[in-house]
């Protein structure tokens, strides 16, 4: 939507919808944001996580960067420091998403290996009855 020229050139936009516009930053950021991060982080291992973690951000900054910078060659449009600021707002919500999805989602991961291994016999729970 950043090629698209400014609507407010065409037609008398309303206050109200130019500020529904402008706050849409946020939720594409955290939207963008926590999807890459979900898919693109490995749980197994901490080192490796902290990098992708770091490479990822550095790519969602570059992102909202590139997006601006090409707002501002789009006829009727201009390059925003205040829009580059709610996308890094928006990359911050999403990160906390994710932190916040995160013990939620290893619990869940958990309880389903519990559910597979009582399923398969290959439990090492000793509340699990083995009869093999």
């Amino acid at each position: 939507m950043s090629s698209i020229p400014d609507c407010s050139l065409l037609e008398n936009e309303s206050r109200m919808e130019r500020t529904i516009s402008n706050l849409a930053h946020v939720p594409a950021f955290a939207v963008l944001t926590f999807l890459w991060l979900k898919s693109f982080v490995l749980e197994k291992k901490k080192r490796q996580t902290r990098t992708y973690n770091v490479l990822i951000l550095l790519g969602l900054v570059l992102f909202a960067v590139s997006d601006e910078l090409h707002q501002y060659f789009v006829p009727g449009r201009s390059a925003s420091i205040t829009d580059l600021g709610r996308d890094f707002l928006g990359i911050l919500f999403g990160i906390s998403a994710y932190l916040f999805s995160k013990p939620m989602h290893g619990e869940f991961l958990n309880r389903n290996r519990h559910r597979d291994s009582k399923l398969t016999g290959n439990s090492h729970d000793p509340d699990t009855k083995n009869d093999s």
